[in-house]
């Protein structure tokens, strides 16, 4: 199933991240370290000193802290807002 990886300041905004999952229908997951760049120098160089092998041992590494799941109502919601949106730029694109 595809989902979002969200991670620095903004996901730690649960509203954001539920926001997120309802608008796109997607599962959003929140790393439970949310400063990835950090992490991802931290995984470079380690695997250049030799403190891992390979990337699949740093993949099971990547724990995630929760995992926002669509609400199916807000999804639809959402999807109409859209579609009207939609509309209303093609009624008025050629008015300018």
């Amino acid at each position: 199933m595809l989902s979002l990886r969200i991670n620095g300041g903004v996901s730690k905004n649960d509203f954001v991240m539920q926001s997120l999952a309802d608008s796109t229908g997607l599962e959003v997951e929140r790393p439970a370290f949310v400063e990835m760049s950090i992490l991802g120098v931290a995984f470079l160089a380690g695997l250049q000193c030799g403190l891992w092998k390979d990337r699949e041992e740093i993949v099971k590494l990547n724990q995630m802290e929760k995992i926002f799941k669509p609400n199916e109502e807000s999804y639809l919601s959402y999807q109409y807002a859209l579609n009207q949106w939609k509309r209303a730029v093609e009624r008025f694109k050629n008015w300018y």
